[in-house]
């Protein structure tokens, strides 16, 4: 299944001419937020297999993790 984050998203996706951005925050229950951009350029040369979507996604999911640990 889906990883759930512990953490609430808020964020906002964008691309323009090759270049895939997604930036936001991450907050905990606790009050802490992590804010986040990520570019990715040159979204047509990604490896076969691969997406900057989901690439975008794995970040998040890394810097909810790391959040999480430090409660």
């Amino acid at each position: 299944g889906k990883d759930k984050l512990t953490g609430e998203l808020a964020g906002k996706s964008g691309y323009i001419s090759g270049v895939q951005c997604l930036s936001g925050y991450l907050s905990q229950s606790d009050g802490r937020r992590a804010a986040f951009a990520i570019l990715v350029n040159d979204t047509g040369k990604i490896a076969q297999g691969g997406s900057a979507k989901e690439f975008h996604e794995r970040i998040v999911k890394q810097i909810d993790r790391w959040m999480a640990r430090g409660k």
